[in-house]
């Protein structure tokens, strides 16, 4: 069984690459450099920009639920003999 599974990985690596584990998220890592933070999304008029997008999201979102609905009902077939009365 160890000798299948052995043939399968040798033939799927290149004979120059090896097998290697996952490092350690644990271990220490040298200390990064002091570099200024490079602050995204956080200009002027960014809140009104979020807001607008989102807004326009949700419009959407409801046009496309009002869709769905008017599909569903005009693709329904309606018998006008059939009434509600039991």
């Amino acid at each position: 069984m160890f000798n299948q599974f052995r043939a399968v990985i040798l033939g799927i690596l290149s004979p120059g690459l090896k097998l290697q584990a996952p490092s350690n998220p644990f271990a220490r890592r040298p200390p990064r450099p002091s570099v200024p933070k490079l602050v995204l999304y956080r200009g002027r008029g960014m809140l009104l920009w979020r807001f607008l997008v989102r807004a326009k999201v949700f419009q959407f979102m409801g046009i496309l639920a009002a869709a769905v609905f008017a599909s569903v009902v005009l693709t329904t077939p309606h018998d006008s003999r059939v009434t509600s009365r039991g």
